[in-house]
């Protein structure tokens, strides 16, 4: 099971390596302070991530908590989904070691954000990009176990047909067969 995860979030650090001044050798430590993260969330909105949110004299445990703050904001706000209490986060470990298992929830919340967002056709195209398709198959169980818990957390909700989120694994499953 770790070595699933841990695969998982090596493709997932690829796929976001594909972001605009995004490094494309990520490792965890790199996403420790939150400004990677922050980076790729500009990318999937700029207005709801402005790049002055976070900076260099807040300490990396601020940072990550407003980064959590904004992402919390999205969610709710474009996405229509409360992750409050589905993705916790402990942003000290995050800042202090970059714990793949610490920053598994925001690395999830990134890539649904990007697959659910305005311009997720966009973001489809550059997980179908990836050459391997591992690679391809992590992010999807990962879109699809992070869409799972939105949509639990969010079970009350009497018409969630108007959800972005609800077609994206069936989108990029319709892609991913299309190019195989």
């Amino acid at each position: 099971m770790e070595q699933e995860v841990a695969s998982r979030i090596f493709s997932a650090l690829n796929f976001l390596g594909t972001f605009p001044k995004v490094k494309d050798d990520l490792t965890p430590i790199d996403l420790r302070d939150g400004t990677i993260l922050l980076k790729c969330f500009h990318h999937i909105s700029p207005n709801h991530f402005p790049l002055e949110s976070l900076a260099s004299w807040k300490t990396p445990v601020t940072n990550i908590n407003d980064l959590c703050e904004l992402i919390e904001e999205y969610y709710k706000n474009s996405l229509n989904k409360t992750i409050n209490n589905t993705f916790p986060l402990d942003a000290e470990a995050i800042a202090k070691d970059g714990s793949v298992f610490d920053l598994l929830p925001l690395i999830e919340l990134a890539i649904l954000a990007s697959c659910a967002c305005e311009n997720k056709a966009l973001f489809i195209k550059d997980i179908l990009k990836l050459n391997d398709i591992k690679i391809q198959s992590d992010l999807k169980i990962l879109i699809e176990d992070c869409k799972e818990r939105c949509d639990t957390y969010d079970i009350n909700r009497r018409n969630r047909s108007d959800s972005n989120i609800n077609t994206v694994a069936d989108i990029y499953s319709e892609e991913l067969l299309r190019t195989q």
